[in-house]
């Protein structure tokens, strides 16, 4: 981005516990600069300023969509929804690490995508795209082998499997010409851990483990923003995990929603 004017980056959800932490990262990147940090309308810290910005936290009926060359959104499923719909005419690419979309918000989503880039996806740890590719790909590699997937996360976390999880199963069960429902997930609550994922392809005698471990939120912080670098450029189109990073970037595998 040398000799480029940063990157305008717009937060909702911006006092949230990621979100805050996108924010602290966007004012820490040199390439990146701060366009709005929208919070909830009931919100008590809208008005106040956000230290090194020159930015004070607003509403999302007051976020200025046209200062900013993509939104980031870690907020909540109806909100992301309000998202969409305040700038239902503009084109801006948006982010989406809100996680817990029913089937109508999902629709909802893909039809938005229609009119922009959207980059949707369970899990925006740093690395966490390549980690998804290898996992498909160690599963293409050996389609007959028993795969299995497991996670550890904090003790407060529901019990059910995690969104993350069920991605991975997902990939893993395309790469591999099987049903998802197949692949078990083993889920361990523990203590404060922030995520560890792993995927074990076993042949019985021998068997491939591939695990990632996010040590820290500002993890999650940082690949939000590496896939807003990512969908600026890109066509219209609902976009996952697995493509952030790969050759096609500026230009967007588009898949049509």
């Amino acid at each position: 981005m040398s000799g480029q004017p940063p990157l305008k980056i717009g937060v909702f959800g911006a006092s949230g516990r990621v979100g805050k932490l996108v924010v602290e990262a966007v004012l820490a990147a040199p390439d990146l600069s701060l366009a709005a940090a929208a919070v909830s309308a009931a919100s008590p810290v809208i008005g106040k300023p956000i230290p090194g910005s020159g930015v004070v936290y607003g509403p999302l009926d007051k976020l200025p969509f046209a200062a900013c060359d993509v939104v980031v959104d870690f907020s909540r499923p109806a909100a992301t929804l309000e998202l969409l719909n305040a700038d239902s005419n503009g084109g801006i690419p948006v982010v989406i690490g809100t996680t817990g979309f029913d089937s109508s918000q999902s629709a909802t989503i893909a039809a938005a995508a229609h009119r922009r880039p959207i980059v949707l996806g369970a899990n925006f740890g740093r690395g966490f795209p390549a980690f998804l590719r290898l996992a498909s790909a160690l599963a293409a590699a050996e389609p007959d082998a028993a795969a299995r997937i497991s996670e550890i996360y904090h003790a407060r976390k529901k019990k059910e499997p995690s969104g993350t999880s069920a991605l991975l199963a997902d990939a893993v069960a395309e790469a591999s010409g099987r049903a998802a429902a197949d692949i078990p997930i083993d889920v361990v609550r523990e203590g404060e851990t922030v995520g560890v994922n792993a995927v074990m392809i076993d042949f019985g005698p021998a068997a491939i483990e591939v695990r990632y471990t996010v040590h820290s939120l500002a993890s999650y912080a940082e690949g939000a923003l590496a896939a807003a670098r990512w969908a600026i450029g890109c066509r219209p189109g609902l976009y996952g995990l697995a493509e952030i990073g790969t050759p096609a970037e500026g230009e967007g595998v588009h898949h049509d929603t």
